[in-house]
């Protein structure tokens, strides 16, 4: 077999390494960026190539929206609007706490965590200034829960 790296026959005196039907001597299984040894490391490979996973990952990996890290191995990744971030990088567009895997609220585009949106968004009864969740009264243009709406 020829050595991908150095197109020298591998012959006896060398271990012939090989991946995807294609031969290296020891000496040239390395990164095609960083030229580290690859001999019993983790490695990629792509476009013909092999990469450290280092390499691999600063190269090719999806990386996140918010902060552009490289999503490592076993790491979460949430996805919203076609974008991708980490977890702790998905955050409330006012507070910017994480939102992680809880609820959120969307609008115009952006995440709000409930307790930003309520504070901004929701209406909000004209007697006792609380969030209106569920039904809810309107008289004269103006929001009442039904418990609040009472005649005088």
């Amino acid at each position: 077999n020829t050595c991908e790296e150095c197109h020298v026959l591998i012959g006896t005196e060398s271990k012939d390494l090989s991946y995807k039907e294609k031969h290296w001597h020891e000496r040239c299984f390395g990164c095609s960026s960083c030229k580290i040894t690859l001999v019993d490391q983790p490695f990629g490979f792509k476009h013909d190539r092999l990469y450290c996973a280092e390499c691999h990952d600063e190269n090719f990996a999806a990386r996140c929206d918010s902060c552009n890290k490289v999503f490592k191995a076993g790491s979460k990744k949430l996805e919203w609007r076609d974008q991708a971030f980490h977890e702790d990088c998905f955050c409330c567009t006012v507070c910017r706490v994480p939102i992680g895997t809880k609820a959120f609220v969307p609008k115009d585009d952006k995440p709000y965590c409930t307790t930003c949106y309520e504070d901004r968004f929701a209406t909000r009864c004209s007697t006792c200034n609380k969030v209106i969740s569920a039904g809810g009264v309107t008289y004269r243009g103006q929001p009442f829960h039904r418990e609040c709406f009472t005649c005088t």
